[in-house]
């Protein structure tokens, strides 16, 4: 056991016990708002 553990649980605490699923999830939407924002670059930058 770490001394973080009594520690409020953040946002990070959150992410760090968060199941693979989770994990896929949240990297699924990185993914998809990266190639969504890279899309809209291309778009507009042409």
């Amino acid at each position: 056991m770490s001394d973080d553990d009594d520690r409020p649980v953040g946002f990070l605490g959150r992410l760090r016990s968060a199941t693979p699923i989770a994990w896929v999830l949240i990297i699924g939407l990185v993914g998809v708002t990266a190639s969504g924002a890279t899309l809209l670059v291309i778009l507009l930058g042409s």
